[in-house]
C-alpha cells in the first residue's frame, strides 16, 4: 500500500514539474518572428511582401461580391495587445480587457 502511494505521489510530482514553464517576456516572444502590425485599411502589398503567397485563397459564396476576397495562411502567429477598459455598468464600476493593437508575425 505504500509503495502504491509513494508511486502515485513521484508520478503527480513529476507530471506537475512539466508543466511549469519559465515565463517570457513580449521582446523573447518576438525575438524569432518578422511581425507586422495590422491597421485598418493596409495595403494588400504590405502583406504579401512579407508573408508570400497565401496558403488558400477560397473563392466568395454564391451571391458575394466577387470584389470582396479572403486570403488564408494556415501558419502564422498572431499577438492580440490588450488593455483593461472602465466599464460603468449602474453604480459600479468594472474592467473589460480589449484589444487595442494585433501582430501577425511569422517564423524568421
Amino acid at each position: 500500500m505504500r509503495n502504491s502511494i509513494s508511486l502515485f505521489v513521484i508520478v503527480v510530482a513529476l507530471s506537475s514539474c512539466t508543466t511549469f514553464q519559465s515565463p517570457k517576456t513580449l521582446d523573447k516572444v518576438k525575438a524569432g518572428l518578422d511581425c507586422i502590425e495590422y491597421n485598418e485599411g493596409i495595403g494588400w502589398k504590405q502583406i504579401y511582401e512579407k508573408f508570400g503567397t497565401p496558403d488558400i485563397a477560397p473563392i466568395p459564396q454564391p451571391g458575394q461580391d466577387l470584389s470582396k476576397n479572403a486570403r488564408v495562411y494556415e501558419d502564422k502567429i498572431i499577438i492580440f495587445y490588450t488593455e483593461r477598459q472602465e466599464v460603468k455598468e449602474g453604480e459600479k464600476i468594472r474592467f473589460n480587457e480589449v484589444v487595442t493593437k494585433i501582430e501577425v508575425c511569422k517564423e524568421k
